[in-house]
């Protein structure tokens, strides 16, 4: 998330230097932002299907009028609305300049629907058309090409823009309704400087010694804070460019967000940022068709992701001691907290040291309660069954278990040797969660063969042994380096059930809509490995695009019924 958020800003401080026409506009310019829109007829087409399929036939209609509202009833005459539109920031490395073009039948008359908005146009040269919507500010528009409007700050950043600019799109229109691609590669190097600064002012006061703070914390905070610094200023200079775009697939009638990180080719960020292209799983057998939630992952990790991940293993531990000991514990108390997060986070450590993550987790909901499994490579096994078995017998000993309530050693299956405990709930829990739940709830635990495995549920030992024998059978098999399946329905009532009105009244309301869904909620979440980066696809399935078409009506106060 934060190197999004960066890129983000960083696109918005280009966005705001393109305001200075400070250029050479016959230098050679390179494109900073380009933004890519498939087309009015297109994107309309697609707003009155999300209507009609949420009963909304108008919403397309509804659009229309709003902008013709917003025109002041004069619409838009003249446009072609079958071709694409764009806009582009460029710079010729010395300043900033932008243009935008859409595709017209006649520009006299686009130009007369968007007085009311733009100014009334003046021939400012033979075919250029000059545009003043504020005192001081200046449009140029004339006609290039094949039919397209183009508008600039000025009319020598107009000439120098091709006849034909829709190459400028590049593939964008084809793929996505509405995209946005930043070239960080070509931001200036002083402009990234200026974009940096502030975060160098923000972290230098960060890395002052807090009060209370141990020696050990403050050098691992320090060297955490000057890593941060130091990932940003990698990024900055070596992303190469990143890419956000939305589609609406009518015939499929699902929608899509995807965006894309690429770092500049030769660069230690490409490296990092490509993920490995078809990577395998050895718990394929943990991600089960219809479950509410399930999430696969499996991917290599670079010597700088994984010394990273390291530190960031370092400051949690010390963080977590140092919350331990502010409880005010009896010492005997203070010393096995404090081993318990010690042997946890050594674990960890040593799994991270591998290189390697791989798992899958499946949460079922439903009439018969909940159920979780999953399993995870682990380093150190043995010292996880360890643990295991003692904080098991500290909990006995401490009275917060009976012997009856954990059974060491319960089954052993596929070589793993498994413990159960059954968890009383506390007299406080609701009876919906109770239900949900079980009551005393089941829990089975098991590490062994380089692999952790949890199942919760009354049939827990069931699942996971069905798992574990799906993934022995399917070991080895291809999968992408992540994916997270959620059916929103069914969550969403989850979520309903367990929590606080009015809290979640929102939540409620998505329930239901999404109670009459047949099986059309998912929401689907997977990352793929690109040319020197990595993609992110997050799609909707039809019954999500029925609450976005929604969406209007809800604003206004009424609820439709469900799907």
């Amino acid at each position: 998330m934060r190197r999004v958020r960066m890129i983000c800003c960083l696109a918005a401080a280009t966005a705001w230097l393109a305001g200075t026409d400070s250029l050479a506009a016959q230098a050679q310019q390179a494109p900073v932002v380009v933004v890519s829109f498939s087309g009015y007829d297109e994107v309309l087409a697609d707003v009155a299907h999300v209507g009609k399929l949420a009963g909304n036939e108008a919403l397309g209609t509804m659009l229309e009028a709003a902008l013709a509202r917003g025109l002041q009833g004069g619409g838009l005459a003249g446009l072609d609305k079958k071709r694409p539109w764009g806009a582009v920031v460029q710079t010729d490395g010395a300043g900033f300049s932008w243009y935008v073009f859409v595709p017209v039948s006649d520009l006299g008359a686009l130009l007369n629907a968007l007085t009311p908005r733009l100014g009334k146009p003046t021939e400012a040269s033979p075919g250029v058309w000059k545009l003043e919507p504020k005192p001081g500010q200046a449009i140029f528009v004339r006609q290039k090409g094949t039919g397209w409007a183009v508008g600039a700050p000025s009319a020598e950043v107009l000439q120098a823009v091709a006849d034909d600019p829709l190459p400028a799109l590049a593939d964008l229109p084809k793929t996505y309704d509405l995209a946005v691609r930043v070239n960080i590669r070509n931001i200036p190097a002083a402009v990234r400087e200026q974009f940096l600064f502030p975060f160098r002012m923000i972290l230098s006061q960060r890395a002052l010694r807090r009060e209370g703070e141990t020696e050990q914390q403050f050098r691992l905070r320090d060297r955490m804070t000057r890593q941060s610094l130091q990932r940003l200023v990698t990024l900055a200079n070596e992303l190469d460019w990143v890419q956000v775009g939305l589609n609406i697939d009518r015939q499929a009638s699902r929608g899509w967000l995807e965006y894309q990180l690429v770092g500049a080719e030769g660069t230690a960020t490409a490296e990092e940022l490509h993920l490995e292209k078809e990577p395998k799983t050895d718990f394929a057998g943990f991600v089960i068709p219809g479950a509410t939630l399930s999430l696969s992952a499996s991917s290599a990790y670079s010597q700088t992701q994984i010394r990273r991940a390291e530190d960031q293993l370092d400051g949690l531990r010390q963080r977590a001691l140092a919350e331990l000991k502010r409880q005010g514990l009896p010492v005997p108390v203070l010393r096995q907290g404090t081993q318990i997060i010690n042997e946890l986070a050594d674990i960890m450590k040593a799994t991270i040291a591998q290189g390697r993550v791989d798992m899958g987790l499946s949460l079922m909901t439903g009439q018969n309660g909940i159920a979780l499994v999953a399993g995870t490579r682990v380093a150190e096994a043995e010292k996880v069954d360890k643990l295991f078995r003692g904080l098991a017998r500290q909990a006995v000993k401490d009275g917060l278990a009976s012997e009856d309530a954990i059974q060491l050693d319960s089954h052993q299956h596929g070589g793993v040797s498994f413990h159960t405990i059954r968890l009383s709930l506390p007299a406080d829990v609701p009876p919906q969660v109770r239900r949900l739940t079980g009551d005393p709830l089941n829990v089975v635990l098991g590490a062994g063969q380089q692999a952790a495995y949890l199942a919760v549920g009354p049939k827990a030992v069931e699942l996971l042994n069905q798992a574990m024998d799906r993934s022995r059978a399917e070991a080895g098999k291809p999968t992408l380096p992540m994916t997270v399946v959620v059916a929103v329905g069914p969550l969403a009532q989850l979520v309903t059930t367990v929590g606080q009105a009015p809290a979640n009244q929102m939540v409620q309301t998505l329930a239901d809509m999404l109670s009459r869904s047949e099986g059309k909620d998912h929401l689907t979440i997977t990352t793929r490995s690109i040319p020197h980066g990595s993609s992110v696809h997050i799609e909707f399935e039809e019954d999500l695009l029925k609450v976005l078409g929604a969406l209007p009506t809800l604003a206004a106060g009424m609820v439709p019924p469900g799907p």
